[in-house]
């Protein structure tokens, strides 16, 4: 709906979802003015932009193989493959809700390197990227097969690491594309060699998704679900008023218009009243741990330059 909005905003005569879709539009946009769409636009680019240089750095990693480069950054596991027993893994059973499932590697048995899979730069949360390391592939028209790799099967979330096995978090897709591979030749070409696979780090791109999750939360935050019944499209009307006065919007106004800061008129006693410091005290358990950080290196600034203070006035003849 924000890029309708933005389509909108500036080919109006070619873009008809204000006919089609007005209260979608009007109910997730109808809150936002051109700035804030044209803001929307210009961010909105530049991660893709920067998704786009990232995904680039991932084929840097592929020009070296991948015992190499496991020996040397500890940021690739080589010669890995699939444990066959999650394709009746009751994890993997697709559920309506679930978009989750787990895929198990192992270290072949054929491998040079015996290296700790934990030992490595992997933890749980790194994100990865799998290929293959260079199997051999049979197919109907390579009867010999032929050895060659194929990069960027699936992308996935290490789930859990230990020396020897590694659990990787992937999509419904994902999973499928990897069983595929995994199960034409151990059960259609049995003579076959395993599919070996590499996983390589993804350091990169990490932070990209969360950036774009943010800057729409700075834009739909405070908007409630959609219904299309006709009593909830009145009520969205009366939202979009109320979103205009929100705690979100102020901070939009802060950020794009660049509106200057306003604090209420509170004296100390006001501030330290025991309802006051029992609601600071439920925000800050509810910071995140970057957050609590710099209010507490905030808190020991105001200490520090009030011990000062107390010492000039008594010092001061």
């Amino acid at each position: 709906m924000l890029n309708a909005a933005v389509k909108n905003q500036f080919s109006p005569e070619t873009c008809d979802s204000k006919k089609t879709h007005a209260a979608l539009l009007h109910h997730f946009t109808g809150h936002l003015d051109n700035t804030e769409l044209q803001y929307w636009k210009e961010w909105d680019r530049l991660i893709d932009l920067e998704t786009s240089v990232n995904n680039k750095e991932i084929t840097k990693a592929w020009l070296s193989p991948s015992l190499n480069r496991e020996r040397s950054t500890g940021k690739t596991l080589s010669s890995l493959v699939v444990d066959e027993s999650i394709f009746d893994d009751s994890r993997n059973v697709p559920h309506m809700n679930n978009s989750d499932f787990i895929v198990q590697c192992r270290r072949s048995l054929s491998s040079s390197i015996t290296t700790p899979l934990n030992v490595l730069r992997f933890e749980v949360g790194s994100r990865i990227v799998i290929s293959t390391d260079g199997s051999t592939l049979h197919s109907s028209s390579h009867k010999s097969g032929i050895q060659r790799h194929i990069f960027g099967i699936s992308r996935g979330t290490i789930k859990d690491i230990d020396e020897k096995n590694v659990h990787i978090k992937v999509n419904h897709g994902d999973f499928l594309r990897i069983s595929r591979l995994a199960l034409f030749q151990s059960k259609a070409r049995p003579n076959c060699t395993e599919v070996l696979l590499r996983l390589d780090k993804e350091d990169f791109t990490t932070g990209t998704s969360t950036l774009r999750q943010n800057l729409g939360n700075l834009f739909t935050a405070d908007i409630v679900p959609f219904s299309t019944k006709s009593e909830a499209s009145q009520e969205t009307m009366l939202n979009t008023q109320q979103r205009l006065h929100s705690r979100i919007s102020v901070i939009r106004r802060s950020i794009i218009h660049l509106d200057a800061p306003k604090f209420e008129a509170h004296t100390l006693h006001q501030i330290l009243r025991e309802k006051n410091l029992t609601t600071l005290s439920k925000d800050f358990s509810n910071l995140n741990a970057d957050q609590k950080a710099a209010a507490n290196k905030v808190r020991a600034i105001i200490c520090h330059l009030a011990l000062q203070l107390f010492i000039v006035i008594n010092l001061t003849p």
